[in-house]
């Protein structure tokens, strides 16, 4: 059993998702202690970089501005919302799929979530 064990973890450590996904399943069945050891081989593999603190650090303040004009979304969406706005300030009617495209590909790398798919 251990070895299968230690063979999951091989596999599941090759995607930051898979890893994430394995270390939420020690959660859900309170195996606590199991769940620190994987975040802590999760943040070795896979750190934050400073590019992403930031942007967790902005979507935050801009989705709190958000809130006080009674907005309510996720700091992912107000990131998101507030780049593409950005982008079409510098660009205007030159604005185009591909900045979209770059925009949401960048949030979904900066704002993972390993629960969804």
């Amino acid at each position: 059993m251990e070895k299968d064990f230690n063979d999951l973890l091989e596999k599941a450590k090759k995607t930051h998702k898979g890893l994430c996904k394995l270390k939420n399943a020690a959660v859900h069945c309170q195996a606590y202690e199991l769940a620190s050891k994987l975040r802590a081989i999760e943040k070795e593999l896979y750190p934050e970089s400073e590019n992403a603190k930031k942007a967790h650090q902005d979507a935050l303040i801009i989705s709190n501005l958000l809130s006080l004009v009674d907005i309510k979304c996720d700091k992912n969406i107000a990131w998101t919302m507030f780049q593409a706005f950005e982008v079409f300030k510098q660009k205007g009617d030159q604005f185009s799929l591909e900045d979209a495209t770059r925009i949401r590909h960048e949030a979904s790398e900066l704002f993972f979530n390993p629960l969804e798919d």
